[in-house]
């Protein structure tokens, strides 16, 4: 098989293993995402956007250009009010902050449990089209979510990451843009640059089930222009493309800002093939206690590398090559020699008993 080939339909990944210190040991551990997803995607109950929300979170804001519902994004909001509505599903009660929220109980903005009553947030929006206008102007819709519900100012000096957990509708929304930004309580206010949340994503998407974002605060640009003593909102804008007239959402959980050591994804993954191998290269963020890159093909580990390396050269004996199916064994044909031969059909003047010693005539006489 191709080698450029085989590498276009296997599936690559590069995860980051913490280095954990505890009793004088280390130890390398990955975040458990798979296990998590599973018991969340069993537990969600989930429900439909087609049907009205009876509730709704005070701590939010929303607003869109379709407001109107005749043309344009038009997002889902309360009815005497711009917010948020609540949706019966969330990431469950063993899913929630972690330590640094001991030392900054205000850091946490949202979950199902606390703020919620077991529902998540919902971002819910309609695309409405005609056969002669697509309204491409009226397509932003926008949301703000407050660390509480008096919306008073935090400090957040000092935290590392953002971190929530979020789902979509569709796993095939891959050109939509579903971004979120800091935004300070400094007179009119200062925001900071938008970050696309599927970037720090698992698996760089978010989809059908509850997926774990971390998005480092280096990640947002001109977040140097806020200050983060009097953090307000963080707000969340939708763009990209997105199917037309189809009922849509995002639901997003478990919220918080956070100064503990976690794990990003890598960037920029490449490869170069070469005759001996194949040369794998990335890039990575710093700030993060890497102690280790393990390279994975098809779910299997193929190779480790030290956290001051961004690439890896893996030989092309050690790949997981797919093994072919035998094939299948053709039973030799016949050959004329080994055929038994027909028996010719006599014609009805000659007997068997004349075979041998008659042969056909080769002229009659007639008598008369």
């Amino acid at each position: 098989m191709n080698v450029q080939n085989w590498i276009a339909r296997s599936t690559w990944s590069l995860v980051p293993a913490l280095l954990v210190a505890a009793a004088g040991a280390t130890s390398c551990l990955a975040p458990p995402i798979a296990e998590m997803q599973a018991k969340q995607a069993a537990a969600a109950k989930g429900e439909s956007a087609d049907r009205a929300p009876t509730s709704f979170y005070d701590a939010t804001w929303a607003d869109c250009s379709g407001k109107d519902g005749k043309g344009g994004t038009k997002i889902t909001t309360g009815s005497a009010k711009n917010i948020l509505p609540l949706r019966e599903d969330g990431v469950g009660k063993k899913i929630k902050g972690d330590a640094s929220q001991k030392q900054h109980p205000d850091w946490f903005l949202f979950h199902s449990l606390n703020n919620g009553s077991g529902k998540s947030l919902a971002f819910e929006w309609k695309w409405t089209t005609t056969k002669d206008d697509k309204f491409y102007g009226n397509m932003w819709a926008g949301a703000g979510l407050a660390f509480n519900t008096s919306w008073s100012n935090i400090n957040i000096t000092g935290a590392k990451y953002l971190v929530m957990y979020a789902k979509a509708v569709r796993d095939d929304l891959s050109d939509m843009e579903f971004t979120v930004k800091l935004h300070d309580g400094v007179d009119k206010g200062q925001t900071s640059g938008k970050v696309n949340l599927k970037t720090y994503a698992e698996g760089k998407k978010i989809g059908t089930e509850w997926t774990k974002v971390v998005i480092p605060m280096k990640a947002f640009s001109e977040v140097d222009k806020l200050d983060l003593t009097r953090v307000k909102t963080v707000d969340f804008d939708l763009a990209g493309k997105y199917p037309e007239n189809e009922a849509l959402w995002v639901r997003i959980d478990n919220i918080y800002f956070s100064d503990a050591d976690m794990l990003t994804p890598v960037e920029n993954v490449g490869y170069a093939i070469a005759k001996d191998g194949v040369r794998i290269l990335w890039d990575k963020s710093p700030g993060e206690k890497i102690d280790k890159f393990v390279v994975a093909v098809d779910g299997k580990e193929a190779t480790t590398v030290d956290s001051s390396k961004h690439e890896a050269k893996l030989p092309l004996a050690s790949l997981p090559w797919p093994r072919r199916a035998p094939k299948k064994r053709r039973r030799p044909r016949a050959s004329k020699s080994s055929c038994p031969r027909a028996r010719p059909r006599l014609p009805p003047w000659r007997s068997r008993a004349s075979r041998s010693t008659k042969s056909r005539p080769t002229s009659l006489a007639r008598t008369g």
